[in-house]
């Protein structure tokens, strides 16, 4: 289905599994969150595009009977409280033991970066 001239929304369906996303026709990318339900397993994945020059998984949550799976996903949530902007990122685990992580991040308004 066309949302506009360049945004496409996708729909697809098997008997194994059923997705749904926008994909940029004119920069051949898809974008925002992509939905992914599993019929074999029954789960849901809920991955977010983001783009500047190739595809990039940005957030990734992962549902089994409809409940998100913390330790399996990657993805962040925020919250603003008392003029403070409160970030969690959530990992899968892993048995491998982890002393430092470093990430990069873009805040941004409509009049500058």
């Amino acid at each position: 289905m066309k949302v506009n001239d360049s945004i496409i929304k996708i729909v697809g369906k098997n008997k194994d599994y059923k997705l749904n996303g926008l994909y940029n026709s004119k920069s051949n990318e898809k974008i925002g969150w992509w939905k992914i339900e599993d019929f074999i397993d029954d789960n849901i994945y809920d991955i977010e595009y983001v783009s500047p020059k190739y595809p990039k998984e940005n957030q990734i949550k992962i549902y089994k009977k409809e409940i998100l799976q913390k330790e399996l996903s990657m993805y962040y949530e925020y919250s603003i409280i008392k003029d403070k902007f409160i970030l969690k990122i959530y990992y899968p685990k892993s048995s491998e033991k982890i002393d430092k992580v470093s990430f990069q991040y873009i805040t941004g308004d409509t009049i500058k970066k």
